[in-house]
């Protein structure tokens, strides 16, 4: 008996489904742009040369622009890395020096402000701004303000001769004209003393003024100030009477106060003053009157007895490390990388002295 062959029997094979199919192809698209976004990444994180050199390039002018501006600038109102005010000489012939200002507030992609006087403009977004300057430590002598300790400043305690009494209507006056040295820029009275004594029943009250010179050269009516001195504290003989004085500061040199010694209550106010016509003083000069101050009449020959202390305001100079702006650095950069960024740096002629007087008033 022959045996035939087994037949081989193949399976079908199964095909994908639609579901599969769209399956799939979503994977695919996901790690295609999975693939594709790295790709992107990679290729923005590879530094362009074109766009780093163009931003250097703009930086380079602006920086240069700014180098060229302080290399005018003859003083400084403020000084800081990032927010720099300086002065030029005036451009407008308004007899004002212009103020030059530039700003970054320090955040990156923060644009670069510029003011011109009270005008701002943005000149580009940085990522880096700063302005540095030369300044070596050097000694300089330098004018100083300074006050003087108390001194005296005009008086006259020579002889007298002739009793004044100060009355209801009748009082007296004495102009004190202090020597000043040079160099002083103002005065001012602390303290005034007068040469007084009681008459009679020690009641009556009168007041020291201090009133400016008129243009006639007498007393005139306005009071720079004014204190009471009471009867009650005078001696039965002469003696200095004192009365202090506050605020009576900033007088220019060569100019002079009046001491009024008016009455106040009770007359006759039983006070009396020496006064002396023969006093050969040409700075001393007494005034008197017989209608409460309404007019005055002039005895230029005569003088109360008086001293005024008080101080002087001048001028000196001492030394010290003085800062000075003799050369200036500007950084900039306008980009991200460090590759954006410039500088440029100037000498400053003037060598203005580095110091801060900020005026947050003067900007809108």
């Amino acid at each position: 008996m022959t045996l035939l062959p087994a037949s081989t029997v193949v399976p079908a094979r199964r095909a994908f489904t639609l579901v599969e199919m769209a399956v799939s192809i979503a994977v695919l698209g996901v790690v295609v742009a999975a693939v594709a976004s790295s790709i992107r990444l990679t290729v923005a994180a590879i530094p362009d040369p074109a766009s780093d050199a163009e931003l250097r390039e703009t930086g380079r002018r602006l920086a240069a622009r700014i180098a060229g501006e302080l290399a005018t600038a003859v003083g400084t109102w403020r000084v800081g890395a990032a927010d720099l005010e300086f002065t030029v000489a005036d451009r407008d012939d308004d007899g004002e020096a212009e103020r030059i200002r530039y700003t970054w507030a320090g955040t990156p992609g923060a644009p670069i402000r510029r003011w011109y006087n009270a005008v701002s403009v943005d000149l580009a977004p940085a990522w880096d701004f700063a302005i540095t300057f030369d300044t070596p430590s050097r000694t300089e002598s330098v004018p100083a303000v300074v006050t003087d300790a108390e001194v005296l400043l005009a008086s006259y305690v020579g002889p007298a001769s002739t009793e004044y009494r100060i009355e209801s209507a009748n009082w007296c006056a004495q102009l004190a004209q202090p020597r000043l040295p040079a160099t002083a820029q103002s005065w001012e009275v602390t303290r005034v003393r007068v040469w007084l004594e009681k008459e009679g029943s020690p009641d009556g009250q009168i007041s020291v003024q201090l009133r400016t010179v008129g243009s006639n050269g007498l007393p005139s009516s306005i009071i720079v100030a004014e204190r009471p001195l009471a009867e009650s504290t005078f001696g039965s003989s002469f003696a200095w009477q004192q009365v202090s004085f506050t605020g009576v500061a900033g007088r220019p040199p060569g100019s002079g106060l009046w001491i009024v010694l008016r009455h106040v209550s009770n007359t006759p106010s039983g006070v009396t003053e020496t006064i002396d016509s023969e006093v050969a003083n040409a700075r001393a000069m007494a005034a008197v009157t017989s209608n409460s101050g309404s007019t005055w009449t002039a005895a230029p020959e005569g003088s109360l007895r008086y001293e005024v202390y008080g101080r002087v305001t001048r001028v000196t100079t001492t030394s010290g490390a003085v800062s000075r702006a003799e050369a200036a650095t500007v950084r900039i950069a306008l980009g991200p990388r460090a590759a954006s960024g410039v500088s440029a740096a100037t000498p400053v002629p003037a060598r203005p002295e580095l110091m801060s007087w900020i005026d947050e008033g003067y900007y809108p």
